[in-house]
């Protein structure tokens, strides 16, 4: 519903590969007349004196220990190199995403439902409960959800122009395992993961091993 709160982007093992696919995506494509508004030539070099926020709070949200600790190792690494690391707050109201991007994701989740019948009697009930949701908004709620959004994508905009990257966990868990998940553990995973449209995640690194799983920023 809106393509700016999820993140799909190439994967490579060095950075070097991953340039080399960005560059063959990059600019507009005749297909998609969205994409007619990107530039063809390619992006800027970055500034000498590269800005780097480090955010690890937002709004109080839990964060696991383990996560915490990788990512301010990751900030401390790159201020031994010589970048300059602030810790700043997030340049977005936390709760104001969740409530456009719970109403959107309910009306996207209705949009493809509605095409199956008898879709209830064959999605789980989280599903059930978001589409039935999003069948019951009206279009004055969708519409005032996307302007919503694009007051959102404004003020993150502007606040952008304090720094030049945004140092952040790519979730604040670890993963779960297959046959259990910790409690809020989904809950506590898209406090970071749905955050896209307000820090446009760019990259994801892995940082290290906390036990049997690799954490990433």
């Amino acid at each position: 519903m809106a393509n700016d709160f999820q993140v799909i982007a190439p994967m490579a093992r060095t950075v070097a590969d991953a340039k080399l696919l960005y560059d063959l995506l990059a600019g507009p494509d005749p297909r998609d007349p969205l994409s007619l508004r990107f530039p063809v030539e390619a992006s800027p070099e970055a500034p000498a004196a590269v800005r780097i926020r480090l955010v690890i709070d937002v709004n109080g949200e839990p964060v696991d220990p383990e996560v915490r600790a990788s990512v301010r190792a990751a900030a401390a690494a790159i201020a031994d190199v010589g970048y300059q690391v602030d810790v700043g707050s997030a340049p977005y109201d936390l709760e104001a995403v969740r409530a456009v991007y719970g109403l959107l994701s309910a009306a996207g989740a209705a949009r493809v439902l509605e095409r199956f019948p008898k879709w209830r009697d064959n999605v789980s009930e989280n599903v059930a409960t978001i589409g039935a949701t999003g069948l019951e908004l009206s279009a004055a709620q969708y519409v005032n959800a996307l302007d919503r959004l694009a007051r959102i994508r404004a003020e993150v905009a502007e606040a952008w122009q304090d720094f030049d990257v945004l140092c952040t966990p790519t979730a604040a868990t670890l993963p779960s395992t297959i046959w259990r998940s910790p409690p809020n553990h989904h809950e506590r995973l898209v406090t970071w993961v749905t955050r896209a449209p307000q820090e446009n995640s760019a990259t994801s690194l892995p940082l290290w091993k906390a036990g049997e799983v690799t954490t990433m920023s």
